[in-house]
């Protein structure tokens, strides 16, 4: 572990590193017999657009990824009130760390790395929304201070249970991430 970790957004011949994270994690959740990611729809191409648009960002030790995070602008409709999508907010699309790296705190630490990139892009808000049957992952979100704000229960999404936190400026984050944007890389 060597700190700090570099944080840079996904580039297009990343994508296979992106992936391994995300199949992992996808892994992980089946052998725990969660249902989250495992509808059998593959990322891939989702995850290939959302690089070639400057979405998604990888963190890593040194050479190697360990997390990943897709953030946009844009919430989704069938979750978000009109009201809630005029509002200056991120929403974190995707999200996954090196399940050879539990209990290391990684996922507080990504969420935390929104947080103070929210802030400095004029947002004001981070959300997300989570699958309604994973309790694990709601209680997880809770218990590092997210707030729970209600579950949308969408015919033929699986996701539904919403959460926010406040973007803020961690002044001390430098020590545990870098940024690194396409222009510095």
């Amino acid at each position: 572990m060597t700190k700090p970790y570099v944080m840079s957004l996904a580039k297009a011949e990343e994508l296979d590193d992106v992936m391994v994270l995300i199949n992992q994690r996808i892994q992980w959740l089946r052998e725990r017999e969660s249902e989250q990611w495992n509808t059998g729809r593959p990322f891939r191409t989702r995850m290939e657009n959302y690089i070639s648009h400057g979405a998604t960002w990888l963190l890593r030790d040194v050479s190697i990824p360990i997390a990943t995070v897709t953030i946009t602008t844009d919430g989704d409709p069938d979750f978000w009130t009109p009201q809630e999508l005029r509002q200056d907010a991120l929403y974190v699309e995707k999200m996954a760390t090196s399940t050879h790296r539990s209990g290391e705190g990684l996922g507080r630490l990504l969420l935390t790395w929104v947080q103070d990139h929210a802030v400095r892009n004029g947002k004001k808000i981070v959300r997300w929304d989570v699958w309604r049957t994973n309790s694990q992952l709601q209680d997880y979100y809770k218990s590092v201070g997210a707030r729970y704000l209600r579950t949308e229960d969408v015919t033929n999404r699986w996701s539904g249970a919403l959460f926010e936190l406040d973007a803020r400026e961690m002044p001390d984050l430098a020590h545990e991430i870098v940024t690194r944007d396409k222009a510095s890389n």
